[in-house]
């Protein structure tokens, strides 16, 4: 730390400081590693690597925006009345996180692809059938429908507030930003360059995965799940809860990519992958405020095929 001013490294000091004296953060270092050995002693090694670099590399970039953005101002308090309103809403919240959970597990064969949930399985049908042959793409429709529009209207409905679900101006949105998204552009650039992807299929892969999930992820799991969550409990304990559902709503890719039927596995390996990239995404949102920034960078990481 030698040359280094002395408010930065004091910032520095204190971040590591509040991260190990975290419950939650120490909460999650036990689940991983768990996950980590039990995927270890079945020989899948794979996702443990991709998992220690996904781990280091937030590790890094989590850094760096909490050492060049302050802190965003704390949640006003909410009234008691208004506390029993946010159980409902994580109530609706969990209803839509568990049906946009099964439908990924049926697509990827985890669970019964003609199983059929009353008013939901038909509603998707139909949107897939409606995107499909409008779009070429049965998710256009069916995603935003799923992760936004209808959580969005029985979140209000339940008195959440619009400008709390993300929607608000934000803080130090465009730093937060330029420090997470400056790799992955320079990622997909130095293959345009390369000649490894071409400008077209970059511009396809960036569109498929606006249409289909970067936002609306961002909303159903950071806009609305972590903010949710921050009213009830710690902003360690939501970041980190948020982070291991976003990773165990993988579970039917978990599945997939694990090749093998043991469940664990697969719920292991959602841990290792995705709930690292859902802590940095929660670690973006928190701090801007936003749904600007994580969704930008989260189209960015799908695009470079993440």
């Amino acid at each position: 730390m030698a040359g280094l001013p002395e408010p930065f490294t004091e910032r520095f000091a204190d971040m590591f400081r509040r991260v190990a004296r975290s419950n939650a953060a120490r909460f999650y270092a036990v689940v991983w590693l768990l996950a980590a050995l039990y995927l270890l002693l079945r020989g899948q090694t794979e996702p443990v690597v991709y998992g220690v670099i996904w781990l280091f590399v937030i590790a890094i970039f989590g850094s760096l925006t909490v050492l060049f953005t302050d802190d965003a101002p704390p949640d006003a308090e909410s009234a008691p009345d208004a506390r029993r309103w946010l159980w409902w809403q994580m109530a609706a919240l969990a209803v839509f996180i568990l049906l946009t959970a099964y439908s990924g597990a049926a697509f990827h064969a985890l669970a019964p692809a003609d199983a059929r949930i009353p008013l939901w399985s038909p509603l998707m049908e139909t949107l897939e059938n409606i995107s499909g042959q409008a779009l070429g793409n049965e998710n256009y429709l069916k995603n935003p429908v799923a992760y936004f529009v209808l959580p969005l209207i029985v979140l209000l409905l339940l008195r959440a507030r619009f400008i709390s679900l993300g929607f608000g101006r934000g803080h130090r949105v465009w730093r937060v930003l330029l420090i997470w998204c400056a790799l992955p552009v320079l990622v997909i650039l130095t293959g345009i360059v390369g000649g490894s992807l071409a400008v077209g299929q970059v511009l396809n892969r960036l569109i498929s995965n606006s249409l289909q999930n970067g936002f609306f992820e961002e909303f159903l799991f950071r806009g609305a799940l972590q903010t949710r969550l921050r009213k009830l409990i710690t902003a360690d304990w939501a970041l980190v809860l948020q982070a291991l559902i976003f990773g165990l709503w993988h579970l039917g890719l978990g599945y997939s990519s694990t090749g093998s039927d043991d469940v664990i596995a697969a719920a292991a390996s959602t841990i290792m992958l995705q709930a690292s990239i859902g802590l940095g995404l929660g670690i973006i949102f928190a701090r801007s405020r936003n749904l600007l920034a994580s969704s930008v960078f989260h189209v960015l990481l799908n695009s470079m095929g993440i």
